[in-house]
């Protein structure tokens, strides 16, 4: 169980430094991960999730801050160029 809170505890900050840095907003994210608008903040509050559905959220997160590192390393310049 402890593990469970924190993974769960991680992944939250995880949703917040996204959000910091590409100026997503919380519940543009969350609905982006889990098709609700306050799921984010449902499990802020101590709403349960599944495992699994952790994992994919995790996952679906991981892509996302990719993706959002990729277009900030490249430069607008290069973008209008192509």
């Amino acid at each position: 169980m402890l593990r469970r809170m924190t993974d769960l505890n991680s992944f939250l900050e995880r949703c917040q430094r996204h959000c910091d840095a590409s100026g997503q907003s919380w519940g543009g994210l969350s609905r982006e991960l889990f098709g609700k608008s306050n799921r984010l903040d449902q499990l802020k509050g101590g709403s349960d999730i599944g495992v699994l559905r952790l994992a994919r959220a995790s996952k679906d997160l991981d892509t996302l801050m990719l993706s959002a590192r990729s277009r900030a390393a490249v430069p607008l310049d290069a973008e209008q160029a192509a």
